[in-house]
């Protein structure tokens, strides 16, 4: 009698076991699983980088902005502007452009 009950018992084993090692898989390499969380991790990371040096550059574009309103207007800045987008200018002057990118300019003190 016991040996008729020894196949179910182990075959029931076996199918827990691989159930076992089906959702395990999946855990780990599923659409939703661990590996997916970290890929998702570093993409988000990667935008939220992304996100505060383009708001930094928005930033100094709205200050330049602010810099070439008619009520506040800084002269200084509007030459340098003049003559950098008409490639131009005054006898004795020489241009020297920064290349510096944006995001490596130092900060004005407000």
């Amino acid at each position: 009698m016991r040996f008729l009950n020894a196949p179910r018992f182990f075959w029931s084993w076996v199918i827990l076991a691989l159930g076992m090692c089906y959702f395990s898989y999946h855990f780990v390499q599923g659409r939703r699983g661990v590996l997916a969380l970290f890929h998702f991790q570093n993409a988000l990371d990667d935008a939220t980088q992304l996100k505060e040096k383009l708001f930094h550059e928005k930033d100094i574009l709205e200050n330049k902005v602010v810099l070439m309103r008619p009520d506040s207007l800084c002269l200084d800045l509007l030459e340098e502007e003049t003559k950098k987008n008409m490639n131009r200018c005054g006898t004795g002057e020489h241009i020297i452009l920064d290349k510096t990118p944006l995001d490596q300019q130092p900060q004005e003190a407000d």
